[in-house]
C-alpha cells in the first residue's frame, strides 16, 4: 500500500509536468470593437459647391442678388444674376446661349460685362436674341460732362462701343471682354423663377447641374486584409503562440495545480513511510 500510494503520485507529478509537451491545440480569439458608422449629414445643393467652386460668382455689390442652387441648376428670380470670368477682344465677341425650364421674360437674359484696363471705362453688354442686338445703358454724371448717357444697341459690339464715354472713362480699341452670365436687371426686379441647366459661350458649355462632390473614396483600405479576426486560430500547444483565454481555462489551471499538489503530497507520504518500515542498520 505504501508503495502503491508513492507510485500514484510520481505518476501525477510526471503526467503534469509532461502536459504541456503533449500535442494539443488552443484556440484563441481577438475581437475588434465594431465601427460604429455614423450617418454622415445628408448633402444638399449650395451656392458653393454649384457656383463658385465652377467658377460663377457675383460682384461685390450683387451678393444679395445670387442666384439659388439645385440640382438641376442654378434658379433665378426677380434681380438675380451670375457671372464667369472671361478674357477676349470685343471684336471676337459672339453672343451666348442658354437652356432653361422656363423661358425668362427678360428677352436680354444673357449679358457680358467689358472693361477698358486703359481708362477705365466699364459697362454691361446685354444680348437679345429675338433682334439679335446688343445693347448698352450707360449713366448720366453730372460732374462729368464727356459722359454719353443713353440706352445704345447695334449688331456690332465693338462699333456699338465706339465713341461712347462711361463716368469711369471712354471705350476704345483696347476694351476687352471680362465677364459672361446670365440673370435679371436690377430694375424693374421682377424676373420671373427660371433654373438655367447650362450656359454655352465662345464654343464651350457650361454645366450649371449640381451633384454632390466626389470625395476621396476609402474603398482600397477596406479592401485591404484585416490584421484582426474574429475567428479561432488554432495553435499547436507549447509554442510561442496565441495564449489560452476564457474562463474555461482557469479551471483547467486550478484543477492542474490541486492535482500535482495531491501528487507531491502522496508522494511524501509514501516516502515517509517507506522509510519508518525500513529495518534499522546497525554498523558492526
Amino acid at each position: 500500500m505504501k508503495k502503491f500510494l508513492y507510485g500514484i503520485g510520481l505518476s501525477v507529478v510526471f503526467a503534469l509536468a509532461a502536459a504541456p509537451f503533449m500535442p494539443g491545440t488552443a484556440t484563441a480569439t481577438s475581437t475588434s470593437p465594431s465601427a460604429s458608422s455614423s450617418s454622415a449629414p445628408a448633402w444638399t445643393p449650395n451656392y458653393k459647391d454649384c457656383a463658385t467652386d465652377k467658377g460663377w460668382f457675383v460682384n461685390e455689390d450683387e451678393t444679395s442678388r445670387k442666384p439659388e442652387a439645385t440640382a438641376t441648376g442654378l434658379k433665378f428670380v426677380n434681380n438675380q444674376l451670375i457671372h464667369h470670368k472671361a478674357d477676349l477682344k470685343v471684336d471676337d465677341l459672339e453672343p451666348g446661349t442658354y437652356t432653361a425650364n422656363v423661358t425668362p421674360n427678360q428677352p436680354s437674359f444673357f449679358s457680358v460685362e467689358v472693361r477698358d484696363a486703359s481708362t477705365g471705362a466699364y459697362g454691361t453688354l446685354r444680348w437679345t436674341p429675338g433682334a439679335n442686338l446688343w445693347s448698352i445703358t450707360i449713366g448720366p454724371d453730372a460732374s462729368k460732362p464727356t459722359v454719353t448717357p443713353g440706352t445704345f444697341s447695334g449688331g456690332d459690339p465693338a462699333a456699338l462701343l465706339e465713341g461712347k464715354v462711361t463716368k469711369w472713362g471712354a471705350f476704345t480699341s483696347a476694351t476687352k471682354v471680362v465677364t459672361f452670365g446670365v440673370g435679371y436687371t436690377n430694375s424693374p426686379g421682377d424676373g420671373v423663377a427660371t433654373v438655367v441647366r447650362r450656359v454655352m459661350f465662345q464654343g464651350k458649355t457650361y454645366d450649371l447641374a449640381c451633384t454632390k462632390p466626389v470625395q476621396p473614396s476609402a474603398s482600397a483600405s477596406s479592401k485591404a486584409p484585416s490584421a484582426s479576426s474574429s475567428s479561432p486560430a488554432v495553435v499547436p500547444a507549447g509554442q510561442d503562440s496565441l495564449p489560452v483565454t476564457g474562463s474555461k481555462t482557469w479551471w483547467f489551471v486550478g484543477g492542474g495545480v490541486t492535482l500535482l499538489c495531491v501528487g507531491i503530497v502522496l508522494c511524501l507520504v509514501g516516502t515517509r513511510k517507506i522509510r519508518a518500515t525500513r529495518p534499522p542498520r546497525f554498523i558492526a
